[in-house]
């Protein structure tokens, strides 16, 4: 790396930072190149810049590059230092509109300048507004051409924002002004100035309507000659006190007003008006008129009587206090609540605070205090009346304020709460008794949901768990502590919900809007959907946290702190993986059953079946036309008859026991041919409804044999009516049996002579095949000319391809015969992942795609199995992979799943679970074609045989290999994103 000389002592010569900063900075890596390579007018620019007084910045080149000195170092602010050696528009991207212009002018060779121009700039993390007054100008290199900028700035903001604040300043003081003047004209109380000589200055509106004359008429008069002669020697008395010395005179006088042509009284305000140096240069006046108020005031002292006897009828304790907090008035009412016989003599003059608990005193004095500074003061105490019965009271203690505004008595109203303090009481416990109960049920709910054998996850409304049961940790294979504070959407499959959105249960649509983008894209989306109803209960794929995945049913509901606030969701996960399991073989089990009906129905149409119905005495009551044709006769015939009339009786009493005991216990009419010692024998019990063959006599005394079905009829309440026979005969059946026989021995033959046969011809043409690549690749290296070489490459070519497709169809022919063998030998797992990737290396190189290798470090390195098998099956996916795609990676992933550990006295090998993956970026497969293409000669278009080429046996093959390992092919794939191939072995592994 190529540094500028030294940190110490190598150019730049200048000091400071910036020099020192310039000279250890790697400027290699930028375009300007070592500073050795520097031209050397951008090395005496640079020295230039480092040296000058004022904040100084060079900017270099087409990309601007960045040189700046000390004191341009601080207007960098927090872009320092990355900014040296940046181009300027990626330093200063929020300014480069503003800087662009000025960079062409600059760069066609025009200086330029501009005082005091603003620039919202990031210096500390913020936008901030910034005044400067900048010089730009061209640096030109040795041949006369401008090669950089030169930028001179000097900061104004200080004296731009002084300036601003003295020009605010002014029009402050004018708006003061004028506001003042608006001011004292829009007064409704008289306002006046005087000067020493008792000449009026100035006045308002107000005050000449009093005196009742113009205010230009009145401007300049003296005392005596603007007011009435009444009131004249008084004002010039108090003039003369202000100019004494006397700071300010509150008097009350009364004066004719002129506006209203009666005497007023008014409240007027006297004080000195001084210049700015203190001197007094006359008297402001303000007088307000008072005459209602002293009105109200003669009202206010008639009602206050009337006003003490409602305080005397109040049902409330009503107490006056004096300012000391002595008692000084007691309402009627609150006599008798405190059970005080004789006021004046008991409690007149008490210290009121001395009437409560010591406890309590403090806020008894906190209360007096705030009803001192205007406000309400409350508190609840406790305290005996006079008689010693305990009472709880509500108190509020206020001011009574007199004419002047002041405090100068207080009122306090104490209101009996004995009641509601018991009935709190009373409350307190109950909610103790909740809250205890609550607990309980907390505990309960606690017990319940760690002893619940369904999984139980809460979340809050954005899907965070907050409650993972013990069921949850063992099903998902987390334990809570990891679990709680996750997205529930971590164990989804993401693909299924959303392209699943319409399974999203409605609560979640109501209250899911903090849920994260996904499912809000999810809903979206199936909003728009016909198909979006979602049910109560939903079938979801989940992922465990070792990346399994098992279906899993969801029952979700809304968890509320009250009724009508939701705090998150519920949801109770059912392991389908056993039911799934279940059904299919319920399908299937289904699937066989319907079969066999259908097998049955077309038996009863081809009159191969017989049903015959019977009493509890063995009394032909029904016959269908296939019984009838069977044993030859009518129905009408056969009604009545005793169904043994159509049996062999000498069969029935050798073989009675294949008889159900069912059967046996309700028939009445076998008791008449059991022989004696028969009668009393504990009788054996073959399933009921099994089938047994018999041998049935029909009417005209032919037989043959059948297979029996004996079962009971009963009612809707269960009571026996009768017995259901089904009678197949067997006779043809027993003929075709012979024939199956003889034609499965014959098909087994023929299978055999295929194997031997394909065996024989694939041996045949290889042969005949590798002579004729051989030949051809020696043909290759003797001298040909360039068609011969074309002609020789395409023969050699075509052989390798049919030489390829025979041993495809030799392992086919083998599979499907049974005799492919896997071999069991050690191998190295690195070199057989090394040489499948080198098989398909240099195809891949050709299309210029990535061939990626991702192990897993935990992998054993020596295995036991079959490793050609698994090298085929590598080099057909990885081949697959590079053909289908033309851009890209395709990559090789090894996981190790699983290791399973035996104790050291365990006999058995130890297994090891190896996840193999194959993915790619190529075409991708449709989801509906994913089925067909492990079939053989199956590709997943038409189109694709005649794009890439192949047999489509390649995927065939592979899959049943994977089987035969013990393992299953999964593919995931969409069209245009790639496809992954997956399969999972299990290995011995060589200690």
């Amino acid at each position: 790396m190529n540094r500028a000389d030294n940190e110490t002592g190598g150019w730049p010569f200048a000091a400071g930072e910036m020099a020192r900063r310039v000279r250890m900075h790697d400027w290699a890596s930028t375009p300007l190149g070592p500073v050795e390579r520097w031209s050397a007018n951008l090395r005496t620019t640079v020295q230039l810049v480092l040296e000058h007084a004022f904040a100084t910045i060079v900017l270099w080149g087409p990309d601007l590059i960045q040189i700046y000195n000390d004191r341009y170092r601080q207007l960098m602010g927090a872009k320092h230092p990355a900014g040296l050696g940046q181009p300027t528009r990626e330093c200063w991207p929020e300014i480069w509109h503003i800087n662009a212009p000025i960079y062409e002018r600059v760069w066609r060779g025009e200086s330029v300048s501009f005082d005091d121009a603003h620039y919202p700039i990031r210096r500390f993390g913020v936008i901030e507004d910034a005044w400067f007054t900048l010089s730009y100008s061209p640096v030109r290199d040795e041949t006369g051409a401008v090669a950089g900028v030169l930028l001179t700035i000097i900061e104004a903001t200080r004296r731009v924002r002084a300036e601003q604040a003295v020009r605010d300043s002014e029009a402050q003081v004018r708006h003061t002004a004028e506001l003042l003047e608006q001011l004292l004209e829009s007064a409704p109380d008289p306002i006046w100035t005087n000067d020493l000589e008792g000449r009026i200055t100035a006045l308002n509106s107000a005050a000449a309507a009093v005196l009742g004359r113009p205010r230009e008429a009145l401007m300049g008069l003296r005392n005596s000659e603007a007011l009435p002669a009444a009131a004249l020697a008084a004002v010039e008395m108090e003039d003369r006190r202000i100019l004494q010395g006397e700071q300010t005179i509150r008097v009350e006088q009364t004066l004719f007003d002129a506006n209203r042509g009666e005497p007023r009284v008014f409240f007027t305000v006297k004080a000195p008006l001084r210049s700015p140096d203190g001197l007094v240069t006359g008297i402001v006046g303000i007088a307000r008129d008072i005459t209602e108020h002293k009105r109200v005031e003669e009202a206010l002292r008639a009602s206050e009587e009337f006003n003490r006897r409602v305080l005397q009828s109040s049902p409330d304790c009503l107490k006056v206090l004096s300012l000391d907090a002595r008692l000084e008035f007691f309402s009627d009412g609150g006599l008798c609540i405190m059970e005080v016989d004789d006021f004046e003599r008991q409690l007149r003059g008490v210290e009121w605070v001395s009437l409560w608990r010591p406890e309590d005193q403090p806020q008894v004095l906190a209360a007096i205090d705030m009803a001192m500074a205007g406000n309400v003061g409350r508190f609840q105490a406790f305290c005996y009346t006079a008689k010693g019965t305990p009472k709880w009271w509500d108190v509020s203690v206020t001011a009574i304020r007199g004419p002047d505004g002041l405090p100068h008595r207080l009122l306090s109203i104490s209101r009996d709460i004995t009641e509601q303090k018991a009935a709190e009481a009373r409350l307190a416990e109950l909610n103790a008794t909740l809250e205890q109960q609550v607990r309980q049920q907390t505990a309960k709910l606690r017990a319940l949901l760690d002893s619940a054998g369904t999984a139980i996850v809460a979340t809050d409304l954005a899907g965070r768990i907050t409650i993972f049961n013990p069921a949850a940790e063992q099903l998902f294979r987390i334990p809570a502590a990891q679990a709680v504070g996750r997205l529930m959407l971590d164990f989804h499959d993401l693909d299924e919900v959303q392209t699943n959105g319409n399974k999203i249960p409605s609560v979640m649509r109501d209250h899911g809007h903090a849920q994260p983008d996904l499912v809000k894209r999810a809903l979206r989306n199936s909003w728009a959907s016909e198909l979006a109803q979602p049910e109560v209960q939903t079938e979801w794929t989940y992922v465990r946290a070792d990346g399994t995945r098992f279906p899993g049913l969801l029952s979700m509901s809304l968890l509320r702190h009250e009724p009508d606030t939701p705090v998150g969701f519920m949801g109770v996960i059912t392991d389908l993986t056993e039911r799934k399991a279940m059904e299919r073989a319920l399908r299937q089990r289904t699937a066989d059953l319907e079969a066999i009906t259908a097998r049955e129905r077309a038996i009863f149409a081809s009159a191969a079946t017989g049903i015959m119905i019977t009493d509890l005495a063995n009394n032909i009551i029904a016959l269908n036309p296939a019984a009838q044709r069977m044993l030859r006769i009518s129905q009408a015939q056969a009604q009545g008859r005793p169904v043994l009339s159509f049996h062999d009786l000498d069969e029935v009493r050798q073989r009675l026991h294949v008889i159900p005991t069912e059967v046996r216990g309700l028939a009445t009419g076998l008791s008449e041919i059991l022989p004696d010692d028969q009668k009393h024998a504990a009788p054996q019990d073959p399933a009921t409804g099994e089938q047994t063959e018999w041998t049935f006599v029909r009417a005209d005394g032919s037989r043959f044999p059948a297979l029996l079905n004996m079962s009971v009829l009963r009612d809707t309440q269960g009571a026996p009516l009768g017995f259901l026979g089904i009678v197949t005969d067997v006779t043809e059946r027993k003929a075709l049996e012979q024939q199956l026989r003889e034609r499965t021995r014959q098909a087994e033959a023929a299978t055999a002579a295929k194997s031997v046969f394909l065996a024989h011809m694939s041996h045949e043409i290889r042969t005949p095949l590798n002579a004729v690549i051989g030949l051809s690749q020696l043909l290759v290296q003797t001298n040909l000319d360039e068609r011969q070489r074309m002609f020789v490459t395409h023969v050699n070519a075509a052989g390798e391809h049919l030489l390829s497709v025979v041993n495809d169809i030799l392992d086919v022919s083998k599979i499907e015969a049974g005799e492919m063998q896997l071999e069991a030998a050690p191998f190295e797992l690195s070199s057989l992942l090394q040489s499948a990737r080198a098989i398909v290396e240099m195809q891949a190189a050709q299309k210029r795609l990535r061939l990626e290798l991702e192990l897993d470090p935990a992998l054993p390195q020596r295995l036991v199995g079959d490793v050609t098998r698994l090298k085929q099956i590598l080099a057909n996916l990885l081949g697959n992979a590079v053909k289908f795609t033309d851009a890209g990676v395709v990559t090789l992933r090894v996981m190790h799943l699983m290791l399973e550990e035996q104790e050291r006295d365990d006999p058995r090998p130890t297994l090891a679970a190896l996840r193999i993956e194959i993915s790619d970026t190529g075409i991708g497969i449709p989801r509906e074609k994913q089925a067909v293409i492990f079939q053989p000669f199956m590709q997943a278009d038409a189109t694709t045989t005649r794009r890439f080429g192949g047999t489509g046996l390649g995927l065939s093959i592979v899959r049943r290999l994977v089987e035969l390992m013990g393992g299953c092919l999964d593919v995931r794939s969409e069209p245009g994103q790639g496809s992954t191939f997956s399969f999972t072995v299990k290995l011995l592994v060589v200690e």
